[in-house]
């Protein structure tokens, strides 16, 4: 009964606002109950958007990635890989790290990028997709980081 329930307010979140934001972080995409009614919503209110953080990199053949590449409202975020806009890449800062962004920057992403200049691209992992560094972030944007 609670899970009917859970489905169908889901379900009315996606379909009755136009403009809907839907986060998953650790949802595996595995059960086609709740796949059915997202997909549904993305598919009829194109304003409503998916971001979907994901603790590995999606696969070339994963189900999530063929429908990310098709819809522009599906954004997945992987450590390494990222598809944004129906296009598939990988990490990269466009500027190096220096004392205004490297708070920001710690948890949510860690990178080989440094205040010297830099001739290659900046690499990094997005690392928002595992728990801990989740915690971290929401107790650092809370103003926690009190230990």
């Amino acid at each position: 009964q609670p899970y009917v329930a859970m489905l169908d307010r889901l379900g009315r979140f996606l379909t009755k606002r136009e403009d809907a934001v839907l986060f998953t972080l650790g949802y595996s995409f595995g059960d086609e109950h709740i796949n059915e009614l997202i997909f549904e919503a993305l598919d009829t209110q194109p304003r409503v958007h998916l971001v979907a953080i994901q603790f590995a990199d999606p696969s070339v053949d994963d189900e999530l990635t063929r429908r990310a590449l098709r819809r522009q409202n599906l954004l997945v975020y992987g450590p390494s890989i990222a598809i944004v806009g129906g296009t598939r890449g990988t990490w990269r800062l466009i500027e190096p790290v220096d004392d205004r962004t490297a708070g920001l920057l710690d948890v949510p992403f860690d990178s080989d990028a440094e205040p010297e200049p830099h001739t290659a691209p900046l690499t990094g992992q997005f690392r928002l997709g595992d728990f801990q560094w989740f915690a971290e972030f929401l107790d650092g944007i809370a103003g926690g980081g009190n230990d």
